[in-house]
């Protein structure tokens, strides 16, 4: 229980000083004039188009596979008393997997067309790349406790 108790604080801790060191990406300005904190550039960083559509192609390939179980189960195992086979282990890590390529293609296909949409605008085609670093970010802390788990269950 005190493993699956550090590994949901260490992953929230994770996320934690994630989203602070985004944040800090996002608001601070540095210029001639100096270093400047302004959280109302966030905003210029958010696009529900963006967000919802990468998001559809991870749950697409998801679906598809028939891996959302899988991944469901990915978060459970890791942060519940439940026990779990090695085919199950290696299916969420599979999910894992599948989540973060299904981010990629979706984030690839949006700046590819926005960028050829946008011609001079290219640093607005950037933004679903952003999603997809973010989402893999989330992502693979999960995969690797997942990786140690199943080679733990190999090892048994």
């Amino acid at each position: 229980m005190k493993k699956l108790k550090n590994n949901l604080i260490l992953y929230l801790i994770y996320c934690i000083v994630l989203f602070a060191l985004l944040t800090i990406a996002m608001t601070v300005e540095i210029s001639t004039d100096g270093i400047r904190i302004d959280f109302a550039n966030i905003f210029n960083f958010i696009d529900y188009y963006t967000i919802l559509f990468v998001l559809a192609i991870c749950f697409l390939v998801l679906i598809c596979t028939k891996s959302l179980k899988s991944l469901k189960n990915a978060f459970v195992f890791l942060w519940t008393k439940q026990h779990y086979s090695l085919q199950q282990c290696k299916a969420s890590i599979l999910s894992i997997k599948f989540t973060m390529i299904g981010a990629l293609m979706g984030g690839c296909i949006l700046t590819i067309s926005q960028a050829i949409n946008m011609r001079f605008y290219i640093t607005l085609s950037l933004l679903p790349m952003l999603y997809v670093v973010i989402i893999c970010a989330l992502m693979l802390p999960i995969h690797i406790l997942l990786k140690r788990e199943c080679y733990h269950l190999e090892t048994e």
